[in-house]
């Protein structure tokens, strides 16, 4: 399948009431994995958890996803919807994060384990279509965990542009740390927050598109996107370290013809 360009914009999970079997910790409810604090989390002491998002109307939705998480890869899901009490859409199980395949293993390193950038695993679970639920069950389940910490769920519909991002954007991470020297020549660090960014050189946009790129444009620094970069490509790790949660910078909307148009968008990461 060839890679593509998706963004989740309208996230319906914050509309959702959640519940989780066996239950969270006291102190670290479901209801935290709904907020976007990321330190908030969602804590299961078990190996195996079930997450059930309930509306109290149908939602369309064709994403759910986990932006952070202590998932390994050894981890597992089942994301099954529902409408009336009907099933819509059964994954069965799938493995939730996998690891680095064999052509792109590091033999001084044991094989399938995750490299992610900021030590957070990401689980992005895109259905083959948009469906109307009322009901979304996600089971994980992970023998190398004896808890599992959630730090957000999110749900709702993916927009699929014509085209991809172009050749020549770039993943980096902003580090706010500063560095310094005493009197004595002794190096003296002051941790601050480490985050991610995603620049998109999306130089081609179709008339199709365009208005969606605007809407995103409009919404502003106040909203969060979920975006996957290169969705669908045979390299997990790499779609996984190209997915990010946060805010989008768009520079402007540039007109190339009545039918196409190019933008560049900066993505910070929560």
């Amino acid at each position: 399948m060839q890679p593509s360009l998706r963004v989740v914009s309208n996230d319906v999970a914050r509309f959702a009431t959640i519940t989780t079997s066996p239950s969270a910790v006291p102190s670290l409810p479901a209801s935290n994995a709904l907020n976007d604090i990321k330190g908030n989390i969602c804590r299961v002491e078990s190996s195996e958890v079930v997450l059930n998002l309930s509306w109290s109307e149908s939602r369309q939705v064709s994403f759910v996803g986990i932006p952070a998480c202590n998932l390994s890869s050894d981890s597992e899901y089942r994301l099954v919807a529902r409408e009336s009490g009907s099933i819509v859409y059964d994954s069965d199980w799938q493995y939730a994060a996998q690891g680095t395949i064999l052509d792109y293993g590091d033999f001084t390193q044991p094989l399938n384990v995750n490299s992610f950038l900021e030590g957070e695993t990401i689980v992005s679970i895109w259905l083959d279509d948009h469906y109307m639920v009322d009901s979304v069950e996600l089971h994980l389940r992970d023998p190398s965990r004896t808890y599992i910490d959630i730090s957000r769920i999110i749900a709702g519909a993916d927009f699929r542009p014509k085209w991809c991002a172009s050749y020549g954007s770039s993943l980096s991470r902003e580090d706010l740390t500063s560095v310094s020297r005493s009197a004595g020549g002794d190096l003296r660090i002051d941790r601050g927050p480490v985050f991610r960014v995603a620049s998109l050189d999306i130089r081609a946009i179709h008339a199709s598109d365009r208005h969606r790129f605007q809407r995103i444009m409009m919404a502003g620094l106040g909203k969060m996107h979920f975006v996957s970069v290169l969705q669908g490509h045979y390299d997990v790790t790499l779609e996984q370290d190209w997915s990010i949660y946060g805010v989008i910078e768009p520079g402007p909307l540039q007109f190339l013809s009545s039918r196409h148009h190019s933008t560049q968008w900066q993505i910070r990461s929560w």
